[in-house]
């Protein structure tokens, strides 16, 4: 049974995970044998009804670092993912997908860079995306290291697309306090909120991957739990414009960071203007998932 070693920094990972029993021993068994091997492995189960809580208990008794924590009652996605981030105990943090996994150097890259660049509140892999094990797509590669607050959120939100970025690695001072909020792109202002503290940089040099379902399917159960209607699914960008906008007007993160009106704004104005930047990458997309 591997036991935590202490001269090393600790880092959190969670997986949320909800009737994951097909697919989260995948996603274990990349962070068991991740190269940086101080690192406590927490999972939350929102109430599966399947067998993912008989797997996860067995994972559990052969390997020390890994604790399960299982909901009584299922308290949707982001209940979930804010569970891990308030159990985790490690100086650095990061989410792992329940059918997502990592190559066995992510940790240890990410957390490198990190800790040789004290400006950076999050360090991500590369992501690669994958429909039912088949290789689709390449994300985005980006990184946001403007000086300003407000720069960096102009930044961000007009290049995020994917966000295989909210799979990296976290300073946990910096997210401690923050909430994913169960809006449409919620994950989005969450990383945004993130950026008024500091900078977030992407590497080529390890990955992470990450397993699709059927994407307008997808996109049309997402747009239904917000009380959206499905044809909104054809124009997600919009709608998580929108979102966007209402968010840092009435979020207490962004209105605790003392933004000159002239750069509220702006970021507002440019939040809204996405759908027009993200057209031709998404038919891109489209051709390169579809068209062959």
């Amino acid at each position: 049974m591997k036991k935590l070693k202490t001269n090393k920094p600790l880092v959190s990972i969670g997986i949320p995970v909800f009737n994951g029993e097909k697919s989260i021993g995948k996603a274990l068994n990349s962070l068991i044998n991740q190269d940086y091997e101080n690192i406590e492995i927490i999972i939350s189960d929102n109430a599966s009804s399947d067998e993912t809580e008989g797997l996860c208990r067995s994972l559990m008794n052969s390997d020390s670092r890994i604790r399960y924590v299982r909901q009584t009652e299922n308290i949707g996605a982001a209940g979930n993912f804010n569970c891990v981030l308030v159990q985790a105990r490690g100086e650095f943090f990061m989410w792992l997908g329940d059918d997502d996994w990592l190559d066995l150097d992510y940790v240890e890259n990410c957390l490198d860079v990190m800790r040789h660049d004290a400006a950076l509140v999050l360090v991500s892999g590369y992501a690669k995306y994958y429909r039912r094990s088949v290789y689709a797509y390449d994300g985005r590669f980006f990184s946001v290291t403007d000086r300003a607050g407000c720069l960096r959120l102009l930044s961000y939100y007009t290049t995020v697309m994917d966000n295989g970025v909210f799979y990296g690695l976290f300073r946990t001072s910096a997210i401690r306090n923050l909430r994913i909020s169960s809006v449409l792109g919620g994950d989005w202002h969450f990383i945004a909120e993130a950026l008024i503290v500091g900078g977030f940089r992407m590497l080529l040099t390890t990955n992470l991957h990450r397993e699709l379902g059927g994407a307008t399917e997808s996109y049309e159960v997402l747009m239904r739990s917000h009380g959206l209607p499905s044809a909104a699914a054809f124009f997600p960008n919009l709608y998580i414009s929108l979102s966007a906008g209402k968010y840092i007007l009435k979020s207490e993160g962004f209105s605790n960071f003392k933004f000159p009106i002239v750069c509220q704004v702006l970021c507002i104005a440019v939040i809204f203007l996405r759908p027009v930047f993200t057209i031709p990458y998404r038919v891109f997309r489209y051709v390169r998932m579809y068209g062959k």
